[in-house]
């Protein structure tokens, strides 16, 4: 256990912009009934396609963000936007008198403008004499960061981590390192991504990532399961802020939980595939609970990775059997993409947005269409119609999320 909270990382706000909900509460509601966010696409382009399922977001956007910004800024932007608005406001620190060269924003895509830059492509080729003059701009992984600092007056730092899936847990351990390196006094992480589109779908399919589970849409995503056959794309953001204990408690802020940890470590093996043996994920586990000053057994859940991948899942669980061991079998692991979907660059921090409230109703959630269990995977996965008391005064939860490319992210989370 660590012996002092005084220099750890405090949550004061949080914002969810998901399939499941379009709040924290209402996504984390949804997510601990055991709901799922995923259905068939009904647009013309998904007829044909082997895999048309994907996680939506059920929004209005004109009427969330206005005309003027729905036309300037690509869907992915749009999500994080909102999600940090969410956040911020939560936080308090609009009227804290904190310094803009004081505070941050650290925003993740895996794959970014992508909707804006093929609509662009679109018209050019189809002999349009204009293109949309913001369109470069629009397109930019780092644009959701650009606005979310105009937003909310952040002069410290703009940052966009652009490392596939990880992304969204990777910019969480960003803003963790900014604020112990005492760079900044708060920071503005999370992750967003929206890439429901024909070519996205259809190169995925190509990899043989998606599942093609038409019969039912609920049950598609099967992390874990023996009958899994690929992950399901979602989209969203997710949006936190971060900042020290310390300063959080002397505003009087609301602390919502505390990031204790991180660990982040790369492959060096496969573009699109991870290690089989999940040696080097096993390592960020290890990392992160290092840096939170935890042991193993202090764990009470696991939020896996667990995309629905023949190998990725495979791998992930023999990652967490390496770390814990003998506990393994007295240690929870739920996999919130059975019902969220994969949100790509906004996984990472929208599950942990999850995860976090999870903490706080001292619950595990149910990891929604994983039996029946892969007989390969020796994890202790909650299956059953309710949660799982956690009964301990403080709690901790282990965050997994890894991306192409071999990227790898552990965090560590605990509740106040």
């Amino acid at each position: 256990m660590p012996e002092s909270l005084s220099a750890q990382v405090a949550v004061t706000g949080l914002g969810c912009i998901c399939p499941l909900g379009n709040t924290p509460e209402a996504a984390y509601s949804a997510y601990a009934r055991g709901d799922t966010g995923i259905s068939l696409l009904t647009e013309p382009w998904a007829e044909t396609f082997k895999s048309r399922l994907g996680g939506l977001v059920k929004l209005d956007m004109v009427a969330e963000l206005g005309d003027y910004l729905v036309s300037r800024l690509d869907r992915f932007s749009q999500f994080a936007l909102l999600a940090a608005r969410q956040a911020w406001n939560a936080s308090g620190l609009h009227d804290s008198g904190l310094a803009p060269e004081r505070l941050a924003v650290v925003m993740a895509t895996g794959i970014g403008g992508v909707n804006t830059m093929l609509e662009q492509h679109q018209r050019l080729i189809s002999g349009a004499k204009r293109l949309h003059p913001l369109g470069i701009a629009m397109a930019m992984p780092n644009s959701a960061t650009a606005q979310i600092t105009m937003e909310i007056g952040a002069c410290g730092g703009a940052h966009a981590p652009v490392s596939a899936c990880a992304g969204g847990a990777e910019a969480i351990a960003w803003g963790l390192m900014l604020l112990e390196a005492r760079k900044v006094d708060a920071v503005l992480v999370g992750g967003a991504e929206s890439a429901i589109h024909p070519l996205a779908i259809r190169g995925f399919s190509e990899m043989r990532a998606l599942s093609s589970r038409l019969d039912d849409p609920a049950s598609s995503c099967r992390p874990f399961a023996a009958d899994r056959e690929g992950f399901v794309l979602s989209e969203g953001a997710g949006a936190i802020v971060l900042e020290r204990l310390d300063d959080a408690r002397a505003r009087h802020a609301h602390v919502q939980a505390l990031l204790m940890g991180a660990g982040m470590t790369s492959d060096a093996h496969h573009l699109a595939t991870p290690h089989p043996e999940g040696v080097h994920a096993a390592s960020a586990i290890s990392l992160a609970l290092r840096d939170a000053d935890i042991s193993a057994q202090d764990v009470n859940f696991i939020s896996a990775h667990a995309t629905g991948t023949r190998i990725g899942d495979l791998a992930e669980s023999r990652a967490i059997e390496s770390v814990f061991g003998a506990s393994t079998q007295d240690l929870w692991v739920t996999a919130p993409k059975g019902a969220l979907g994969h949100l790509l660059g906004g996984a990472g921090s929208v599950e942990s947005v999850l995860t976090i409230k999870a903490l706080q109703a001292g619950v595990v959630p149910v990891s929604v269409n994983s039996t029946p269990r892969d007989p390969d995977i020796g994890l202790n996965i909650p299956t059953a119609s309710e949660p799982y008391l956690v009964n301990r005064s403080q709690r901790f939860a282990l965050k997994n999320t890894f991306g192409f490319g071999g990227h790898n992210v552990s965090l560590v989370w605990a509740s106040v």
